[in-house]
C-alpha cells in the first residue's frame, strides 16, 4: 500500500468551535477543498492503476 500526501492542511483552533460545532466559514471551505482534492486523488489512482493492470494483460 502506499501513500498519497496532499500538500494541504486544515488546522482548527478552539476559537473556531461553538457548542461543538465549526463556526469559522473559512474552516468549512478549507476542509471542503481537501475532501474534493482527495477525491480527485483517488480518483486519478484508480485510473492510473487500471490503466497499468491493462497494459499488464
Amino acid at each position: 500500500m502506499k501513500a498519497q500526501v496532499l500538500p494541504e492542511i486544515v488546522f482548527i483552533e478552539g476559537q473556531d468551535f461553538n457548542r461543538q460545532e465549526i463556526e469559522n466559514i473559512d474552516i468549512h471551505f478549507r476542509l471542503e477543498k481537501l475532501v474534493e482534492n482527495t477525491v480527485l486523488m483517488t480518483e486519478v489512482y484508480q485510473e492510473f492503476k487500471r490503466k497499468q493492470e491493462a497494459l499488464l494483460f
